[in-house]
């Protein structure tokens, strides 16, 4: 994903239609503009970090083996924090298929969340290499996760596991995501790791309308 520059056509992805759209500036260019989808995110099945009651709402579809989606995480780290309290954060999976771990590290944050570590299991894993013995590895970071071993690793094979991943994958291809990191701010699209500086000046734009 290329540095820079990033210019987004303002489309409807979801129909054929503009619903908004506005630009923020970075060192006195304008470098991004985002459009909003016509649809709102289904989170139901999505673990919120932060306040589930919040006017703004951050949805980032996100790779694990990604370089891009690693450094981005440092800016999403920086975001739950100065806005606490104000933004709620939704991590949604999109393991890319040149990525060989990928499923598996999402396979592992998943079955991680019904022990409610999901957050911890992703921290962890992000600098985790699963090219070795996959499962004495997973095991090993689920015990320093604080997990229940036997119940990480009977999730981590289960059905439901699967069909979350499968469900986050989807909806992120419904809405055009086909990288990543890609981000939806209240439903306004971001593509890359742009940084904490442009997030911010999204979301302060939001917050200003719903104070």
């Amino acid at each position: 994903m290329q540095r820079g520059l990033w210019v987004l056509f303002i489309i409807s992805i979801a129909g054929g239609f503009l619903l908004g759209a506005f630009v923020v500036k970075k060192n006195k260019k304008s470098v991004l503009v985002v459009s909003r989808t016509l649809a709102p995110f289904d989170v139901t099945r999505c673990t919120p970090e932060g306040n589930g009651n919040a006017p703004v709402t951050v949805v980032e579809f996100s790779d694990m083996d990604c370089p891009y989606s690693r450094r981005n995480s440092r800016s999403m780290d920086s975001l739950k924090r100065n806005y606490s309290g104000r933004i709620n954060y939704c991590y949604r999976h999109f393991p890319l298929a040149g990525h060989e771990h990928a499923s598996l590290k999402a396979r592992a944050v998943i079955a991680a969340g019904f022990q409610g570590k999901a957050a911890k299991m992703r921290e962890i894993l992000c600098g985790v290499d699963m090219s070795g013995a996959q499962e004495e590895t997973l095991n090993n970071v689920a015990a320093g996760a604080g997990l229940d071993v036997e119940k990480f690793t009977n999730a981590l094979q289960s059905a439901e596991t699967g069909e979350i991943l499968q469900n986050d994958i989807v909806e992120g291809r419904k809405y055009g995501v086909r990288s990543t990191p890609t981000s939806f701010i209240n439903g306004y699209l971001i593509k890359g790791a742009v940084g904490f500086d442009v997030y911010s000046r999204v979301i302060d734009k939001l917050l200003a309308k719903n104070p």
